[in-house]
């Protein structure tokens, strides 16, 4: 796996009623030895200091695990199910796992189940911990195609990390990978020309950025890109003296003999979580005094800000030139339906 993939977890202690029994079960459950995954499926308790996003990905790993030990039919794992098997990330990860089946013999209508009718050929079938999965390339189509493009971003983003492994600190070499990369996937969507989400997916893969680090960042990036700014460089390397410093998003404009660069980052103790993240925030402070000497504007979000993308666009268009705010155009393709924000 890529060093730019989310490592996969160890495979899980699984325990089918079936195999054991349900005086077994039951009895392993009262003691506290066991909790339940789906029907007829158990695993391990999660661990004591384990974070709940951690829990929330191997119990959906675990699961895929037992669906397949009981599904009767042939199956693959596709969609957000198996981008999270290949270790891309995702924005928001819903309990239930996504399958591909031509036909069924299995009458279950289990909520953690979502079934789903398109084809998928050998070729594009891979194996991923025993499971069969969608392969990379063909999951990261599907997504574009049928998840919103926010969550659709996300994962593309991640999933072309995985694929063309960049490096911020050599661009050239980087982005002739990520571009052979993205013609492969548009020429996939060639072939699919007329069907469903093709169109949707086409302006979510060629707005996709591999460099961007974070879940957060990409949906900071899909959120002014998709109301009509400028895509921003993700990564935006800055020297200062003799020390480099990365910027998450970077818009650069030329005013007559002024080069004047606008500065979008995500608060990085979400980004980096806990005790690194109050840590990464403390190095962030002088490191951002030292940029905005140069002239350089910052505007800084948060998970809250994420939720309203009309209060994120707000606040970047103050720092953007005059000139700009009046020509910019939402991109419908990327765009999606509408989601307010609950009050």
């Amino acid at each position: 796996m890529s060093d730019h993939a989310e490592p996969s977890p160890p495979a899980p202690s699984l325990f089918l009623t079936r195999d054991y029994g349900s005086g077994s079960i039951r009895s392993a459950r009262r003691a506290g030895d066991i909790v339940q995954l789906r029907p007829g499926a158990w695993t391990a308790p999660p661990l004591a200091d384990e974070p709940w996003w951690e829990t929330r990905r191997r119990t959906e790993i675990a699961r895929c695990h037992a669906l397949d030990r009981q599904l009767r039919s042939p199956h693959v794992f596709c969609l957000t199910t198996a981008a999270l098997l290949h270790g891309c990330r995702i924005w928001r990860l819903r309990p239930g796992s996504d399958v591909a089946q031509r036909s069924t013999a299995d009458r279950s209508r289990s909520k953690d189940l979502r079934r789903h009718r398109f084809p998928v050929t050998e070729q594009d079938i891979t194996e991923v911990a025993g499971l069969r999965v969608t392969s990379l390339e063909r999951t990261l189509v599907d997504c574009a195609r049928f998840l919103h493009p926010r969550d659709a971003t996300v994962v593309v983003d991640s999933g072309i990390r995985i694929l063309a492994a960049p490096d911020k600190w050599n661009r050239v070499s980087s982005d002739a990978r990520v571009t052979a990369v993205r013609r492969r996937l548009l020429s996939r969507l060639e072939a699919l020309r007329g069907c469903r989400g093709v169109r949707r997916a086409r302006a979510v893969i060629t707005h996709a950025d591999p460099y961007a680090e974070s879940p957060s960042e990409s949906v900071l990036r899909w959120t002014v890109t998709a109301h009509g700014y400028p895509p921003p460089v993700a990564q935006f390397r800055i020297d200062v003296g003799d020390r480099t410093f990365f910027t998450d998003l970077t818009w650069k404009f030329e005013e007559g003999n002024v080069t004047r660069l606008v500065h979008a980052e995500f608060d990085g103790l979400v980004k980096y979580g806990g005790d690194r993240g109050t840590r990464a925030l403390a190095d962030e402070k002088p490191r951002e005094d030292l940029i905005r000497e140069r002239g350089d504007v910052f505007r800084r979000f948060g998970t809250a800000d994420l939720s309203d993308e009309q209060a994120v666009v707000r606040r970047l268009a103050s720092a953007f030139p005059p000139r700009l705010r009046g020509t910019l155009a939402p991109v419908p393709d990327l765009l999606g339906a509408p989601r307010p924000r609950r009050q």
